[in-house]
């Protein structure tokens, strides 16, 4: 496999205020919901849908950083971004636009793809850029989904390779070096963070095994089982926690969390999810008709993320009447099928959950920062402050932080960075 990379490093002392500064990822990228017109777009568009980052000055501007794509005028499209917060880095995968869909045909490939990394770890923007020229051809699948966590420092799963035995699985640290792991290692400290916008969820069905909770890898030809998570050691109801599925674990997090849904196929199916606090070896619960369809974890304390609507079960919104408020400079009319306009804040510590309804489709968390919490409304980016939480009501008076018709919309991950 080889590798041209590109590293682009940016200054903050000339960059940043003396608070903290907000940068956003522009971009149309296909795990946030895009549009139905995705396929179409490959197939038709003869230049790259541009992404950016950019930064909201102390004048209250939005500057352009840099932008993300590759190269521009190579013909791609942004695959996917997978924007892990806890570790201050961002992953954006890139595809030449004549490539396969990747949900219809998961299948062995050579194209070329590109990877791109926003780490911002270390207090300033590092900018790294590579081109992947081949992948093995042992039957490998690109993989978008879980990484690893390699002593607090995060590794993405580039590829799934059945027959690269013993390291089948790929990862790629934010250096953009390719590390081969065996995948009974990979499962033992594997981050299944979700993102709390648009639109992540890591969900796989986990049988019980003599009790335990177990994940399945494969060593050659032979079925292999491994307990990754604390929730399911010991005595436990098998049959009322089999078909669980899990939602969110991290080796770093006091919490690991699961859900199950108790009536599949009606409009008002309930999804039970269960927090599961390791020091303690307690198990609670909430149910809800809405779906949690990403989640991340603020301060070891609050769960927080974007609600959908399961679309298997629930029929589609009519979004017609909201086509033509997006002006599609920057990006494509997101798919608000299956929005809900909700987000919801989950105080772990006292399993109190909250959420937060707007009356518009197009609304998603973006982020808590600094004890404030940020999403988008359409063109908008608002916040208010975490206190709510303690308090009956959801009557209070968000602040307007930055509004742009173009790009806003657009905006689906932030991040900050400030001077100690």
């Amino acid at each position: 496999m080889r590798l041209l990379i590109i590293i682009i490093i940016l200054n903050l002392n000339t960059l940043l205020s003396q608070n903290a500064e907000m940068y956003f990822i522009v971009s149309s990228s296909k795990d946030l919901v895009t549009n139905t017109k995705f396929k179409n777009y490959l197939s038709t568009q003869d230049s790259t849908k541009i992404t950016l980052l950019c930064r909201l000055n102390k004048d209250n501007i939005l500057e352009v950083v840099d932008t993300l794509n590759y190269a521009y005028n190579k013909k791609t499209f942004i695959e996917v971004i997978r924007h892990f917060e806890e570790y201050g880095v961002v992953f954006i995968r890139e595809l030449e636009n004549f490539y396969p869909f990747i949900e219809d045909n998961p299948k062995s490939i050579s194209l070329n793809r590109y990877f791109t990394v926003i780490d911002y770890s270390s207090g300033e923007i590092k900018i790294r850029k590579a081109r992947f020229d081949s992948l093995s051809n042992q039957n490998c699948q690109l993989l978008n989904g879980n990484a690893y966590d390699d002593d607090h420092s995060l590794l993405y799963t580039f590829s799934f390779c059945k027959e690269q035995i013993p390291y089948e699985r790929n990862v790629i640290d934010k250096f953009l070096n390719v590390h081969e792991l065996k995948e009974s290692i990979f499962l033992k400290r594997s981050y299944a963070g979700g993102s709390s916008g648009f639109f992540y969820r890591n969900n796989s069905g986990i049988p019980f095994i003599d009790g335990n909770l177990s994940s399945t890898y494969y060593k050659g030809s032979e079925k292999r089982h491994i307990n990754i998570f604390q929730f399911g050691r010991g005595s436990f109801d098998d049959e009322k926690y089999s078909g669980i599925e899990f939602l969110l674990r991290s080796p770093n997090h006091s919490y690991e969390i699961f859900f199950k849904r108790q009536f599949g196929g009606a409009r008002d199916s309930l999804c039970t999810y269960y927090l599961y606090e390791k020091r303690k070896q307690i198990v609670d619960s909430v149910i809800m008709t809405e779906s949690i369809m990403g989640m991340n974890i603020y301060d070891d304390k609050f769960g927080y993320g974007t609600l959908g609507v399961n679309g298997k079960y629930n029929p589609p919104n009519d979004t017609s009447d909201l086509k033509s408020r997006y002006t599609e400079v920057f990006g494509l009319q997101p798919d608000l099928r299956y929005q809900t306009g909700k987000f919801f804040i989950w105080d772990l510590e006292e399993n109190r959950l909250k959420v937060f309804d707007f009356s518009d489709l197009d609304v998603e968390l973006l982020s808590i920062f600094d004890d404030w919490v940020y999403y988008r409304h359409f063109d908008e980016i608002r916040r208010f402050e975490i206190g709510v939480m303690r308090t009956d009501t959801n009557d209070f008076k968000p602040e307007l932080v930055f509004k742009d018709v173009d790009k806003v919309p657009n905006v689906h991950h932030v991040f900050w960075l400030y001077r100690d």
